[in-house]
């Protein structure tokens, strides 16, 4: 049985947001954009959160992205970056530009990288989104999903990294339907039978398609440009109930006791019922407020390559039990939510967290606690 408890840690500044984008490096977390009223970017900064004692500041760089909402945001450990991509950027949800924007750490400045509008075939520029997913895998960033000026995608796309201007985009092969917004995508180094050899797949649960996904795993194959799905039976004790605009993050921790493999990711909360039709984006729906353990076991050894269903059988789902802190005589737990920000982050031991800050509530209240979660075995 793996347990999660949590911690909440004091802020020296209102961070009070939905629809915002958040990555971390280090002991450092990055969040840019979202909405204190429904549809109205807050404002055009950076703000940077130290995990070490909750104080937040603001990049000074001159040049930066507009102010946006439902953008995504991702960090590149290996070179020390952030990526933003995409977003709304006013009440009538005008779209962003096509542009990837990148954040220096060590410079504290940004430098927007254009799209490459003179190629066609498998290099079109993608479409303009919010609500989609963005994440590093390998030498290559991926876009996926979201919602267009009307309706919903499935489309799939990759930059080779490093990028430069004009970026060429390669178009992927679209993931299963429906087209969805509000989804998660999920890096993961999955091992092989093999202790010496790996496989690198994306992993997707979930999105908003007029209603709630869920009951089954989307996998994505970079090597082979290949998607494929197991189906989880539905309505049943492991397998999560179906939600957007949630979190699912690589969290590697090796099980000493479980014969149900190793968690190699966490799904979080997000939201189980839409806002009523007649409120839209300007209601809230009702939260989730469990977590769950993405498990793998590794094929067998006469299947130790990453092949469409002979991997994707390894995967399971557990239930996280929620150890909640006491403070103050008060139960400490995050309250259920959807819309926020979440990353996992790892100090300098190898220990690693889960970073939630924010989000919407089931009162169309706007969140601004950040809570660091420690994962158990029992």
């Amino acid at each position: 049985m793996s347990n999660i408890s949590w911690k909440r840690l004091a802020l020296d500044r209102d961070l009070d947001r939905s629809s915002h984008a958040l990555a971390t490096l280090g002991s450092k977390v990055y969040i840019f954009g979202g909405e204190k009223e429904p549809r109205t970017p807050i404002d055009d900064l950076l703000y940077i959160v130290d995990l070490k004692d909750g104080t937040v500041a603001t990049s000074a760089s001159k040049l930066r992205p507009s102010a946006r909402v439902g953008a995504a945001l991702t960090a590149d450990k290996k070179r020390n970056l952030i990526y933003l991509w995409g977003g709304r950027q006013s009440k009538e949800m005008t779209p962003c530009d096509a542009s990837l924007w990148v954040y220096d750490v060590a410079g504290d400045a940004w430098t927007e990288i254009t799209a490459d509008k003179d190629v066609g075939g498998d290099h079109q520029v993608p479409a303009e989104r919010s609500y989609h997913c963005m994440t590093v895998l390998g030498d290559e960033v991926f876009l996926h999903a979201g919602c267009p000026a009307s309706g919903r995608l499935s489309t799939h796309h990759s930059l080779t990294l490093p990028v430069s201007s004009p970026a060429k985009c390669d178009n992927l092969p679209s993931a299963p339907e429906p087209g969805r917004g509000g989804t998660a995508l999920c890096p993961l180094t999955l091992p092989a039978s093999d202790a010496s050899t790996s496989n690198q797949v994306l992993v997707r649960y979930g999105g908003f398609a007029g209603h709630e996904l869920g009951s089954s795993l989307d996998v994505y194959d970079p090597s082979q440009r290949i998607w494929s799905t197991l189906a989880f039976p539905p309505n049943s004790d492991s397998t999560p109930e179906a939600r957007s605009v949630h979190a699912l993050i690589p969290f590697s921790f090796q099980s000493t006791i479980s014969k149900a493999g190793n968690i190699v990711a966490l799904m979080l909360f997000g939201e189980r019922d839409p806002a009523p039709v007649e409120l839209g984006h300007n209601g809230a729906g009702k939260f989730h407020s469990d977590v769950w353990a993405l498990r793998y076991t590794p094929p067998l050894a006469d299947k130790d390559d990453f092949k469409g269903v002979d991997g994707v059988a390894g995967f399971s789902f557990e239930r996280v039990r929620d150890e909640r802190g006491v403070q103050s005589d008060t139960m400490v737990t995050p309250e259920p939510r959807g819309w926020f920000g979440a990353d996992i982050c790892e100090d300098a031991g190898g220990d690693k967290q889960v970073v939630v800050l924010g989000g919407l509530n089931g009162k169309n209240q706007r969140l601004g606690d950040l809570w660091l979660g420690e994962l158990t075995e029992s």
